[in-house]
């Protein structure tokens, strides 16, 4: 990645020492203008291209000696600076405007980094075939920090994170989605742990109505077969 900011630096750099030179040697040489200015290699193949992009905005892209594009820097389609890096191969390998992008060489999205559709900080990781892994930021309806994992198929598999009433929970998932466990406090702040088998709940360890530990089983119809409670004759 070092290389490509390099080349890039350098690049600017060149552009620049170019207009200062033609303004030393004439110092009565007015605007310059132009549609846009190419610079090529010995060999004749394009090196640095300066100009306007598709969107009308400045656009500045710089190649490697085999005429593959690594770098653009410009305008985004919503007018935001944006800069894009390739590999050697003139594939993408990130981009960066007023969020951050990477991909792999196969040119499958890796990682994002911005904001959510309500301003908030958001950070997803996918794996070497695009699909989502982790993602880690704040969630859209309540404001509330979350993190959330999911298999290779794209299918979330755990969810830490707070509720609508701003209390702390994890639940888990099997591998088709459907709940599995959960971890956290009731509305009354009383923590329990409770386990489910098709998002039927099957097992129940926590706090009692009144402040006790109690344990429940229930059958494959959600009905209560067993249960123990903490409390004592003197309580």
């Amino acid at each position: 990645m070092k290389q490509y900011f390099t080349g890039f630096f350098t690049a600017t750099c060149l552009v620049s020492s170019i207009f200062i030179f033609i303004g030393a040697q004439n110092t009565e040489f007015g605007d310059i203008k132009a549609h846009s200015i190419s610079i090529i290699n010995n060999d004749g193949k394009e090196t640095l291209w300066l100009g306007n992009g598709e969107n009308g905005g400045g656009f500045l892209e710089t190649f490697n000696r085999k005429g593959n594009r690594t770098s653009s820097l410009g305008s985004s389609h919503n007018q935001n600076g944006s800069l894009s890096l390739f590999n050697v191969e003139g594939k993408a390998i990130s981009y960066f405007s007023d969020y951050l992008v990477t991909f792999n060489s196969n040119e499958k999205q890796t990682t994002y980094l911005g904001n959510t559709k309500n301003g908030g900080g958001y950070l997803a990781t996918f794996n070497s075939d695009g699909a989502e892994s982790v993602s880690l930021g704040v969630d859209d309806q309540e404001n509330s920090g979350h993190l959330k994992t999911f298999n290779k198929n794209g299918t979330k598999t755990s969810f830490l994170g707070s509720n609508t009433k701003g209390i702390g929970h994890l639940f888990t998932y099997g591998a088709e989605g459907n709940k599995t466990n959960f971890l956290g406090s009731s509305s009354e702040g009383k923590g329990y742990l409770a386990t489910y088998n098709l998002n039927s709940i099957t097992g129940y360890f926590g706090t009692g109505p009144n402040s006790e530990g109690i344990i429940g089983l229930h059958d494959a119809n959600k009905n209560l077969g067993w249960s123990a409670s903490g409390k004592t004759n003197n309580n």
